[in-house]
């Protein structure tokens, strides 16, 4: 070995690589500067002779090192210069290629202290696997974050998924690994292979993943997110403004619950009205038990990039997300615990000190504010959907089950000791808030939503919109009663009402979960499908004029006639302002009866601003017909029927078609003025005055 060799090549580096054992690679392996030249190595378990080729085609022969498969070379030449390493096989076949351990890192030192620190918003365009151009070499550079890793090397179809050919540079104390490979295309499968101190040896899949095998042990892919042509420009460059809008109208679906295709369901969301449509992702009860699927619709349950619905590829995602906003819908996506939590632990999977700490399994959100490198990797994550599939807002939902949950931990406490609940709540909401806050920052005009906390004293002022689903439970609670309780629970309709601001509401017309909305009479003795499609547009009806902004479920078991009338309480939703516009000074909504326990008539008035085109709901929650029935209005006139949940054209009697009524002086309901309306059992009608 040459003297100039022997001051690069260790005995126990060269070892270590050998064995697979060393994170710090080029140490040995790559370009070494000395004061008389350099020293190039290179290492191939399975190669018999390599040679350097420089792009001037001079060439140099390079011996093997302690009688290893790495081979180095002294070439008296002090400047940097291209080169490629011919390496030849006891086969006879021969592999050329640009040196992995002769390029820079990138991921600079600047990096790595927002990392550690929790402000790196960028991750994402680090971790993980990105093709890309480095010195005008293409090829493809990999990272990860293993802190508990003795060794990560990259293997994959391109070579022949062997550990020992390519080992990542450990970064520091970063924990993070990372290497450029070049000569390497999209489309080829890779892992990310694992030796840790004790030994074991283990193949994981990225946790920053675009795009995977759909089994749940598959292979990542590769795959330039970069190569997608928008055509949304329109769309993005107003995208800020259109959040000052009062009009909101959310279609939530769940795609692996339809066998139809995309053009289908935009067609549906078209036809239906709605402003935005929400993408359920599917880690969650609700969605997993809508789509009776255990992977809940992935096409891996552990990639935390990866598209939001089954049989899915980033491009189509991106296809259908450009029509959306060309026909002026926009996209948001649903964010539950689940999908935080497996993205989290998936991603932190190589930190045995995590790992092995219950309380991180238990609940990994909360850790965010413990260990910054994990809300870099949530942070990162929302931005990556903003910036990558031009997403418009998020949906946190399901978050409240978690805070029930912490709290029903610490419900038998010994007298005097605080209640540690209250602050493990409050800190997973505000890492939610963070979040927000964060990205309004980096990305403005994004819409947030999040669910009422439920509890006094939390507030948030970071999130445009808050989920109520107090109501719709109230009024499950009703409709799926028996007769002889219901005159008990007929209070449970008014009681979520009496509150002042539902400005920054939004209401699940069909509540959390559509199958509930279903099936919730499907076990009433004596009710048959009549009935039911009755009480579905009942509680459609009752909730649309309810204050709040309006979100509701797309369900391929929705009757055609409910579906029809859903559509039709939408259409008045954009017609109305009373229905949307919040005027801070005068109260949208008033109740005209919501105590009448004997005929179940429940009724209140929506008022707009500009006090035109004002609206009142009249609501039979009883089963018998009610005829010539006298309800109190504020003014004289006549009052036009806009709406009745028992018209023919929505699957009813049609039995009251009267179109409009006026309003006789006469004191009704503590109001000036009564008009008489005939009304079906278990309806709606709505009167415009």
């Amino acid at each position: 070995m040459r003297f100039e060799i022997s001051q690069v090549m260790k005995q126990d580096q060269v070892m270590d690589v050998v064995y697979g054992n060393s994170c710090n690679p080029k140490k040995i392996l790559g370009r070494h500067f000395l004061q008389s030249g350099q020293v190039i190595s290179a290492y191939h378990p399975d190669a018999v002779s390599m040679e350097i080729i420089t792009s001037r085609g001079d060439r140099y022969a390079m011996d093997p090192v302690e009688r290893q498969p790495v081979f180095s070379a002294f070439i008296p030449i002090r400047r940097a210069f291209s080169y490629q390493i011919k390496m030849g096989f006891k086969d006879g076949n021969t592999y050329t290629s640009e040196d992995p351990y002769s390029f820079d890192s990138v991921i600079s030192q600047a990096d790595l202290l927002a990392f550690r620190e929790g402000i790196w918003p960028e991750a994402y365009r680090k971790l993980g696997c990105h093709p890309t151009t480095i010195n005008g070499v293409k090829g493809v550079f990999f990272a990860v974050w293993a802190p508990s890793a003795r060794r990560v090397s990259v293997v994959g179809d391109f070579n022949f998924w062997n550990g020992l050919i390519y080992p990542m540079e450990r970064l520091g104390d970063s924990g993070i690994f990372e290497l450029f490979i070049p000569r390497i295309d999209s489309g080829q499968f890779y892992k990310f292979e694992i030796k840790d101190y004790q030994g074991t040896i283990y193949q994981t899949q990225d946790p920053f993943a675009v795009m995977s095998e759909r089994h749940k042990d598959g292979a990542s892919r590769i795959f330039n997110v970069k190569n997608f042509e928008w055509e949304d420009s329109r769309w993005m460059s107003r995208r800020g403004r259109d959040n000052e809008r009062q009009l909101l109208s959310i279609c939530e679906i769940f795609l692996p619950a339809f066998k139809f295709p995309e053009e289908k369901t935009q067609e549906i969301v078209q036809s239906t009205g709605h402003t935005h449509i929400m993408i359920a992702n599917g880690k969650s009860p609700r969605t997993r038990s809508h789509s009776g699927s255990d992977d809940g619709g992935f096409i891996n349950p552990k990639g935390f990039f990866e598209a939001f619905y089954r049989d899915n590829t980033p491009d189509r995602m991106r296809n259908a997300i450009n029509q959306y906003h060309a026909h002026q819908v926009g996209v948001l996506l649903e964010i539950t615990p689940e999908f935080l939590q497996d993205g989290l632990r998936h991603f932190c999977q190589h930190d045995h000190s995590l790992r092995d700490d219950p309380l991180f399994m238990e609940n990994s959100i909360t850790f965010c504010h413990r260990r910054r490198e994990m809300f870099n990797v949530v942070l990162s994550n929302l931005l990556f959907w903003i910036r990558e599939y031009h997403v418009d807002g998020f949906a946190f939902r399901g978050f409240s089950r978690d805070l029930d949950r912490l709290s029903d931990k610490y419900i038998s406490l010994p007298p005097g000791k605080e209640d540690p609940g209250i602050s493990e709540r409050l800190l997973l909401m505000g890492i939610l808030e963070d979040l927000a806050k964060e990205v309004r920052r980096l990305a403005p005009g994004i819409i947030f939503i999040a669910d009422e906390p439920g509890y006094r004293e939390y507030r948030s002022e970071h999130f445009d919109y808050l989920w109520n689903n107090t109501v719709w439970q109230a009024l499950n609670i009703f409709l799926s009663s028996d007769e002889s309780s219901r005159d008990a629970n007929y209070y449970m309709l008014s009681m979520p009402l009496m509150r002042a601001d539902f400005q920054r509401t939004v209401l699940g017309l069909n509540g959390s979960n559509p199958e509930n909305h279903i099936k919730m009479n499907i076990d009433r003795n004596g009710k048959d499908d009549y009935d039911k499609l009755a009480e579905s547009k009942l509680s459609y009806g009752y909730m649309m004029g309810i204050p709040g902004r309006k979100a509701w479920t797309l369900n391929k078991k929705e009757s055609p006639f409910s579906r029809r009338y859903i559509s039709s309480l939408l259409d008045l939703y954009r017609k109305y302002p009373a229905l949307y516009d919040f005027d801070l000074v005068r109260a949208p909504f008033y109740f005209v009866n919501a105590t009448d326990v004997q005929t179940k008539v429940l009724s209140f008035l929506r008022m707009s601003s500009s006090r035109r085109d004002n609206l009142i709901f009249i609501c039979n929650f009883s089963d018998r017909a009610r005829e010539n029935f006298p309800v109190g209005v504020p003014r004289a006139g006549i009052y036009r029927k806009i709406s009745d949940s028992d018209a023919e054209e929505f699957g009813g009697s049609g039995m009251y078609g009267a179109e409009s009524v006026e309003a006789e002086l006469r004191s009704h309901d503590l109001r000036p003025y009564t008009i008489r309306v005939s009304i079906a059992p278990m309806s709606v009608q709505i009167f415009r005055f």
